[in-house]
């Protein structure tokens, strides 16, 4: 049943893996820059986070190698309500992410976020760089951009901000692999168990643990369900 599980789990992250791929090659929060200056340690723990997300190796390295030198964009609260509350990825997520419009930037922020968040954690420990020097580059000028967006944020009347918040909410909920697990019809409760245990040790920022012992606690009872998705060898 753990291997039904992490099947079922890499399925339900293939549009977050995707999107992910995006932000590397947009050099998303300087990600593209920060993942080039990973060590031999460093790059290990990078796959291995990887691996169990589901992606592939080379669409890793074929991303980080297509963002490494692009000056890095931030997207905040205001950035992402432009993609609305029910965002589709655009075509461009099966290719090389150019020519992206700011709406579509921002889908892919919102569906591909909890995935960076996750991966960056994985190789966050300083030892697994090359360069702290270029390292602390890297995370004032991530720094100067996050600060950038909380002032455009900070901007939005309390009208615009409420309408940005219910955006982002509606967004992470259309994204949420959990929801995509625990909804999906064809698959049974201890699938669904299986496949919710496997993804609690991988993901952060898509859900929170507590969602996903909720979720458990909701199968063990209900057994709900949702479409199992039918690109998890897509990225």
């Amino acid at each position: 049943m753990r291997k039904i599980g992490r099947a079922i789990k890499t399925a339900a992250l293939a549009p977050a893996r995707g999107a992910f791929l995006g932000l590397v090659r947009l050099n998303y929060r300087g990600s593209a820059s920060r993942f080039n200056l990973l060590n031999e340690q460093g790059r290990k723990k990078l796959f291995e986070k990887w691996d169990r997300l589901g992606g592939k190796r080379d669409a890793i390295e074929k991303a980080i190698d297509a963002g490494k030198n692009k000056k890095m964009i931030a997207c905040g609260k205001k950035c992402r309500a432009k993609a609305g509350k029910n965002p589709q990825l655009p075509t461009e997520a099966q290719s090389d992410f150019v020519n992206l419009t700011g709406a579509e930037i921002s889908t892919i922020v919102a569906a591909g976020g909890g995935v960076l968040t996750a991966t960056i954690k994985a190789v966050s420990n300083k030892s697994n760089y090359k360069s702290q020097i270029e390292l602390a580059k890297i995370e004032n000028d991530t720094a100067k951009e996050d600060d950038n967006e909380r002032k455009i944020d900070a901007s939005m009347t309390p009208q615009e901000a409420a309408l940005a918040n219910e955006i982002v909410k509606a967004q992470d909920s259309s994204f949420d692999a959990v929801k995509a697990i625990v909804e999906n019809p064809n698959l049974t409760a201890e699938e669904k168990k299986a496949a919710l245990e496997d993804l609690k040790q991988d993901v952060s920022g898509i859900s929170t643990n507590q969602t996903i012992l909720i979720g458990i606690g909701v199968l063990a009872a209900l057994g709900l369900g949702f479409y199992l998705y039918k690109q998890s060898n897509k990225n």
